[in-house]
């Protein structure tokens, strides 16, 4: 068989190590008739056929082909790993953080990837803006128009990855982070552009309770109908600040002529206890862990039937909400809340009847002041404080 050689002619270094005579070999005696020399011609048509290949030599890839990103998209990467991400993950309770995803996970579901851009990119956002409206700066329209147009592409996204039946994306170690994270993005694209609740579904607490129900129906998890009852006695556990007003309000629902039976009043009061239970218990759990991620998701686990109310512009639904919201606003110093909380609140209370609006004097005195702050809450000083402001029994 005939010998082939197989020299990349790029290659010299390989070329000439591979061609160069051994140490001992005689160049005078190249070519001798000699039969017995053993640099005599000999027949090689039985010889296997030997091919020798050049050694492959590792090439360098950068970082953004090796995640699929762009340059400008690798920067935004570098800023939620080494700042976002970290913020994110002192929000929440160590037992959660199982939950809060990776930044090595983006290759797993582009929606997650696109959330951490969504977040990176607004916190550069908010960095580089200089005008100041109130205590936080105000982006510019056309940054708001660009997060705006991020955010309904992971919206789509995140349908699409929901809907594929054989996409890593149904795992709950991808979903449910990346469901978190949308709900971030949500807080963070601000009032203006998704308020957190309104009269019809278009909201973010629609929203979140729409993912909540699409985790549900993926997990097979049985979700019972929510009871109202107390999770732990009063003496055991940390009340909300004014909560004694909250339920003298609930309370009022049995007296009020504005409700025409009484059989719609206890069925309103016990929704709304439904849910200030369900606040109770997430305000808690903060307060054990140090952390704000519950009490933030209380929209998240609303009943279907609180959100009848809210489509029906329930004043007392409102009032519930008023009170939320003032809660949610010592969360300003997080990134994500700022100052949506009071603008949230301004919308919320706009179409509430006069004769209910003393209910929600103490929520509106609380969003105008940036005086307290998360901790104030979670270790009870803002309880404190708040016993000392008018009060409308």
């Amino acid at each position: 068989m005939k010998r082939t050689e197989d020299f990349p002619s790029e290659d010299s270094k390989v070329r000439k190590r591979l061609y160069s005579p051994p140490q001992d070999f005689d160049i005078s005696r190249e070519g001798s008739n000699d039969p017995t020399s053993e640099y005599a011609p000999r027949d090689t048509s039985q010889d296997a056929t030997v091919t020798i290949l050049n050694t492959p030599y590792p090439h360098t890839c950068s970082m953004a082909r090796l995640l699929d990103l762009s340059l400008p998209e690798l920067e935004l990467i570098s800023e939620f790993t080494h700042h976002t991400h970290p913020e994110i993950l002192k929000a929440n309770a160590q037992p959660d953080l199982q939950w809060m995803g990776r930044p090595d996970l983006l290759a797993s579901s582009r929606s997650l990837k696109l959330a951490f851009l969504f977040l990176a990119s607004s916190d550069l956002a908010q960095k580089k803006t200089q005008q100041v409206v109130g205590r936080y700066p105000q982006m510019p329209v056309n940054t708001q128009e660009r997060l705006l147009r991020e955010f309904t592409n992971l919206l789509k996204w995140f349908k699409y990855e929901s809907q594929e039946p054989n996409s890593l994306f149904r795992r709950d170690d991808i979903l449910l982070p990346t469901a978190i994270y949308v709900y971030l993005c949500g807080l963070a694209i601000g009032p203006q552009l998704l308020p957190f609740f309104t009269s019809c579904r278009q909201d973010l607490a629609g929203l979140c309770n729409s993912i909540h129900n699409t985790h549900i129906s993926f997990s097979g998890e049985f979700q019972p109908p929510a009871v109202a009852y107390p999770v732990l006695p009063d003496r055991m556990r940390t009340l909300l600040p004014k909560e004694e007003d909250l339920w003298a309000i609930v309370d009022h629902v049995l007296v009020d002529e504005n409700i025409p039976t009484m059989a719609e009043r206890r069925h309103i009061r016990t929704v709304l206890s439904t849910e200030i239970y369900a606040m109770i218990e997430l305000f808690n759990m903060d307060v054990a862990f140090r952390s704000i991620s519950h009490l933030s998701s209380w929209c998240v686990f609303n009943t279907e039937k609180f959100n009848l109310l809210r489509q029906e512009q329930n004043p007392y639904s409102t009032i519930v909400i008023a009170y939320y919201l003032a809660y949610c606003h010592l969360f300003h110093s997080w990134g994500w809340w700022r100052d949506r909380a009071q603008y949230d609140l301004y919308d919320v209370v706009e179409y509430l009847p006069d004769y209910y609006m003393e209910y929600v004097q103490w929520p509106l005195a609380v969003v105008e002041s940036f005086e307290w702050t998360y901790e104030d809450l979670l270790n009870g000083k803002f309880r404190m404080d708040a016993e000392k402001m008018k009060s409308f029994r």
